[in-house]
């Protein structure tokens, strides 16, 4: 192979690492799947929800997007995020039933399923 095909094909291989990880990077449903935390559990800690799950199996694994709704096929809003295993919720209402759920999130492009949805009645 002479030096003009050998740049050749490394520009060719080059052009497609680019392309394909432009691809994955707008297409993140079709790139990695990671595996949802599970264990989802809530309790009630003095004047907040403590909650907490097993991570994710998956290798790559970084921060989890806690969500909260008060019905419990949602609509669920994103109240934070972490990178730990746990999260405590405050501002909440006494007397009222909160649904929580989990995902885990890579590079804040790839997000998992939810874990199993957890319900809790906040009661000071």
């Amino acid at each position: 192979m002479n030096k003009t095909t050998w740049i050749f094909t490394v520009l060719i291989c080059l052009t497609f690492i680019f392309i394909a990880a432009d691809y994955f990077h707008r297409n993140p449903d079709r790139g990695a799947r990671l595996n949802p935390p599970t264990e989802l559990l809530a309790s009630l800690k003095n004047d907040r929800i403590v909650l907490s799950w097993k991570g994710t199996t998956s290798i790559s694994e970084s921060d989890y997007n806690i969500y909260q709704a008060t019905n419990e096929k949602g609509p669920f809003q994103k109240i934070g995020s972490t990178t730990q295993t746990s999260y405590e919720v405050t501002g909440l209402v006494d007397g009222k039933t909160y649904y929580f759920q989990v995902t885990a999130l890579l590079n804040n492009v790839a997000e998992s399923v939810p874990a199993k949805t957890g319900a809790i009645t906040f009661k000071k």
